[in-house]
């Protein structure tokens, strides 16, 4: 028996039918199974009489009760939880273990990308012809040609560029993801919002496939990696290039680092969009609604990262004045350093808390208060406390905040 697909429908499967008890379920058929121990690579389950071993990234305590209906029958058994609340907790968790290590703020994941493009157009560029050969000033023998570096690389530059197909994937994860400018509008924020990945599998749901979906660029540029690397690891592996005329060794597998380094770089950005995802899914428990997501900016000085977090709390349905929005902002901008805004809205008043790590941007931010506040009065809201001071200001890590409890096993 095993767990398949864990994160996005977890159904247990049993691989052969091997008793009357369980050839006579039926598909609805409602039932209960006890864990009697956690292994290595999942858990030995008992469903009355019987033991099944099951292979499964949940980790429910020994002893615990689960829920299971039965979904269909015949050469093979599939059952799925029904307990929802607890298994939905369990699932988060066991996808945000999987996720954390590997996810990375984007901005600097893009700036990989674009690094990555740059350097493989530089390599590609045409070269000099190579000088032809002649006789030795010392020995009067014919000298043999020196290959001549490639035009405008620096020393050790990647001689082979991405194939093509690879390099336009590249650039449409660029594409998708950039807001371009310091000062993004609410135009741009909102479509960065919509294009965040946070809504894939919503709109493939409703058959409303996106192209600029930043998590499905990703995913597609990851297909193509994966399938590059497939083929070179069929190709014998090329002799050591002799060094340049300057000495310098040129790099020898080229393409296959380049292709291990993206993807190491893609993963680490889907993983971010999957915490974003687990942090923006609605409480079960609450009124309270979180939607949490990457803002990268390119500007001619480099990336800025701004993660942004938006909070409701209160039902949607009720009256305006019982409704409360938080605004969360963390950002690293080059002059400043790194920032956190907490922007709240009840109702028509707004009030707001900056805190720099810097003490000059700290400064400089309180002397635009009353700025900020003639401005916001402008667009029709009333101006609470606003406040800038300097204080720490944390790393960006983007952990959902109901994730506690359930990302260590306490148990080993």
């Amino acid at each position: 028996m095993q767990i398949s697909d864990p994160i996005g429908n977890p159904r247990l499967l049993v691989e052969q039918i091997r008793t009357d008890a369980l050839a006579s379920l039926r598909s609805g058929q409602v039932l209960q199974a006890r864990v009697v121990e956690r292994r290595s690579d999942g858990l030995l389950l008992a469903i009355g009489s019987l033991r099944l071993p099951v292979k499964t990234v949940l980790r429910p305590q020994p002893g615990s009760v689960l829920q299971l209906r039965v979904v269909e029958t015949g050469r093979s058994l599939e059952l799925v939880r029904t307990d929802s609340t607890t298994a939905r907790a369990e699932i988060e968790a066991a996808a945000l273990r999987n996720a954390l290590p590997r996810q990375r703020p984007l901005a600097p994941l893009l700036e990989q990308f674009q690094r990555t493009l740059e350097s493989t157009a530089v390599a590609a560029s045409p070269r000099p012809a190579p000088a032809a050969p002649g006789p030795s000033p010392t020995t009067g023998s014919t000298a043999q040609p020196v290959p001549a570096p490639t035009a405008g690389a620096p020393p050790g530059t990647p001689e082979r560029p991405l194939p093509a197909p690879l390099a336009a994937a590249v650039e449409r994860v660029l594409a998708r993801t950039t807001v371009e400018g310091t000062r993004p509008d609410a135009a741009a924020i909102r479509q960065a919002f919509r294009h965040s990945g946070l809504f894939l599998e919503a709109h493939l749901l409703r058959g409303r496939l996106q192209d600029v979906d930043l998590k499905l660029s990703l995913l597609r540029l990851l297909s193509q990696l994966r399938g590059v690397a497939t083929e070179q690891s069929r190709s014998p592996r090329l002799p050591p290039r002799p060094p340049d005329v300057s000495g310098h060794r040129m790099a020898e597998t080229t393409l296959p680092a380049l292709v291990s380094e993206l993807l190491t770089t893609g993963e680490s950005g889907v993983a971010r969009i999957l915490t974003h995802q687990l942090a923006s899914l609605p409480s079960a428990d609450s009124g309270q609604q979180v939607w949490q997501f990457d803002l990268p900016l390119r500007t001619p000085e480099g990336w800025d990262h701004l993660l942004l977090r938006f909070e409701r709390e209160g039902d949607r349905g009720g009256e305006r004045d019982q409704v409360r929005w938080t605004v969360r902002l963390e950002m690293d901008l080059k002059g400043l350093g790194p920032l956190r805004v907490q922007l709240t809205l009840a109702g028509d008043t707004l009030s707001g808390t900056f805190t720099a790590a810097r003490a000059d941007s700290a400064h400089r931010i309180g002397e635009s208060m009353p700025l900020l506040s003639e401005r916001l009065q402008r667009a029709g809201l009333q101006v609470g406390r606003l406040h800038a001071g300097q204080g720490t200001v944390e790393e960006q890590s983007g952990t959902p905040p109901r994730a506690g409890g359930g990302l260590v096993d306490e148990q080993a």
